[in-house]
């Protein structure tokens, strides 16, 4: 396997990794959602947590969005790491790299903002409820 090859591997396994990462956040924002029907069937709010419950639901569909814009652009990274290993990848590697940078700062920057949510949600319920 040459250099270039492994190369291509180790950011094909990047690309897979960051799948598998919002995939994971998908599913919690779902149990997250569903944690906040159950709170509103019960009938356990005062407005003040209902209006909390409110705003938190917005953060959860809002990072939906920001969910699949990610997973647009993991899908167009996709196609260029393809380029790259299998037609003339000449073009592809002025934007490879660069791309590669910014989607990794962004999925970082993502995870993290899931969990500060995530864990506030939780502690905040854990503290009213």
């Amino acid at each position: 396997m040459t250099s270039g090859e492994t190369k291509i591997k180790q950011l094909q396994h990047q690309s897979d990794s960051w799948k598998r990462d919002l995939g994971f956040v998908v599913e919690e924002n779902i149990a997250l959602k569903n944690r906040l029907a159950e709170i509103v069937a019960g009938d356990q709010g005062t407005p003040e947590l209902l209006e909390r419950i409110e705003a938190y639901q917005n953060e959860f569909i809002f990072k939906d969005d920001a969910i699949r814009l990610i997973f647009s652009e993991i899908k167009e990274w996709d196609k260029l790491l393809f380029k790259e290993q299998y037609l003339d990848g000449n073009e592809t590697k002025r934007k490879l790299l660069p791309m590669q940078k910014r989607l990794s700062r962004a999925v970082e920057s993502f995870m993290n903002e899931f969990s500060k949510l995530k864990f506030d949600f939780n502690n905040y319920m854990s503290e009213t409820l």
